[in-house]
């Protein structure tokens, strides 16, 4: 009798981490960056989207180079395209973005997730089970009670 195949164990990969991390940006905040800072005028095929998204991984791969970012998404294309359409860059268009669009518009970007983020958790902290074991004992006189009922 034949041994049934073992089955795939789900592996981690920096791709799911990069996929929940881009879905905590909000959807057009890095399009109405760009075109404050008239980065978008720059974009022909590898849009602010995508160099955000590139740089992300980037940061947290701890990749070695350019070629090491470029060729690593090039190969995870599917993946990459399933972050909200971002496309992999080329070798030499990563290193044009990276040269000539401005870094103040990814500091606008890092400047405003930081407060989104921030407000998001000041909003669990007042509103949700964060507040210690007290509040789960009080919870019917909790004000988080009074935040899932509004």
């Amino acid at each position: 009798m034949k041994q049934p195949k073992p089955t795939k164990q789900a592996s981690k990969h920096s791709s799911v981490v990069l996929n929940q991390v881009c879905k905590l940006i909000p959807v057009g905040m890095v399009r109405n960056f760009a075109s404050e800072h008239r980065v978008d005028k720059k974009c022909r095929t590898f849009s602010a989207w995508s160099h955000v998204v590139c740089l992300l991984y980037a940061q947290l791969t701890h990749s070695i180079g350019l070629n090491d970012v470029c060729d690593v998404l090039r190969h995870h294309r599917s993946k990459l395209f399933a972050i909200r359409g971002a496309t992999p860059p080329s070798r030499n268009g990563l290193s044009y973005a990276n040269k000539t669009r401005e870094a103040d518009m990814m500091e606008a970007v890092f400047w405003k997730m930081l407060d989104h983020l921030q407000n998001q958790v000041s909003w669990l902290w007042s509103c949700g089970p964060l507040q210690g074991a007290s509040a789960a004992m009080k919870w019917s006189r909790s004000p988080a009670r009074a935040c899932l009922s509004s």
